[in-house]
């Protein structure tokens, strides 16, 4: 498959464990024929796009109704012809058959693609002309001639001394001073030549300074670049031993291994806040760490797989179902 694929999860809630056997038989012969147009893996019933549940499970109408589940979540329930369900959902007739999961998996791609096209957060961009966001540029652009460095003061007591075109910047106290400065304080930006650096050059790599600027810009809005309903994905993983980080930007670096449409889906899939996923991909954008497409929806891959590569495909499915292989 060509392109970058949309990612979707189904999971289950109450079902039996030979329901639950031929739902993954079934989902199998699926995504192998290349009948959906997402990658469809089984997931976590908590941030999954599809959910299967029982309705004579009371775990799964405990879930249903749950008013803190997720209401981007489709949720249908496998009935025979005397089941009754007593909360609103699909439907998806007992025993599981390939067609008729095949149409409820196209209608939730459908569904998703509407959520990804119209249903952007109302996420803000930071002011264009705010200072901060002029040194943001200077930092993702590089704009300076090699023999300029930029004297930056009002991001602490001290000032910082960008070297954009050299990759490198100087700081003669703890970095972890500029996590603290108000994003909204006025700044003095103000070009010097290389002599009149201080004496001690002890250069650091310029994505130190361009992951913390990035990380302290998210208390004001996404970078005025950036969409809020582009597509998101890493095009490396960021340099941690480089970075002040933590486990939530850990968290969202795993989760933009694969494109995400928006910022709303970063933030469901990994379970952190609009501030903390903006704050990561302010930061991530100004290193360089990211790829963004915009338009929403991620391409899809329409195209059934080629006979050679079907086999190669159907053991990736049911690695991703979680079903062992067989061969030897």
């Amino acid at each position: 498959m060509g392109g970058d694929v949309r990612e979707l999860h189904i999971s289950h809630v109450g079902l039996s464990e030979a329901d639950l056997k031929r739902l993954k038989a079934v989902m199998v012969a699926i995504v192998s024929n290349g009948d959906v147009d997402a990658r469809w893996c089984m997931g976590d019933a908590t941030t999954a796009n599809l959910v299967l549940v029982s309705p004579d499970s009371d775990v799964a109408r405990q879930f249903a109704v749950d008013p803190a589940r997720n209401p981007r979540q489709v949720i249908a329930a496998v009935v025979g012809e005397s089941d009754s369900v007593s909360f609103e959902c699909e439907k998806l007739a007992w025993p599981i058959r390939l067609t008729s999961l095949l149409d409820l998996l196209k209608r939730v791609e459908a569904r998703a693609s509407k959520v990804d096209a119209s249903d952007v957060p109302d996420i803000p961009n930071a002011p264009a002309d705010n200072q901060l966001m002029q040194l943001a540029r200077l930092l993702r652009e590089g704009e300076s001639a090699d023999d300029l460095v930029w004297r930056v003061s009002g991001l602490s007591n001290r000032p910082v001394y960008v070297a954009a075109q050299q990759r490198s910047f100087i700081y003669e106290d703890s970095l972890l001073n500029l996590l603290q400065f108000d994003p909204h304080a006025a700044l003095q930006m103000e070009p010097i030549t290389a002599d009149q650096l201080p004496p001690q050059d002890q250069r650091k790599p310029i994505r130190m300074l361009q992951w913390l600027i990035g990380l302290r810009s998210g208390r004001i809005g996404l970078l005025p670049w950036l969409k809020a309903g582009s597509t998101f994905r890493l095009k490396q993983f960021p340099e941690f031993q480089l970075l002040h980080h933590s486990s939530e930007h850990r968290r969202i670096a795993a989760a933009l291994s694969r494109p995400r449409s928006g910022i709303q889906a970063i933030s469901d899939a990994t379970e952190l806040s609009l501030a903390n996923v903006i704050a990561f991909v302010n930061a991530a954008s100004l290193c360089g760490y990211l790829k963004v497409s915009d338009g929403g929806a991620i391409a899809t891959a329409t195209k059934k797989p080629v006979a050679g590569t079907r086999r190669a495909l159907f053991q990736v499915f049911r690695r991703a179902l979680g079903i062992a292989s067989n061969d030897g």
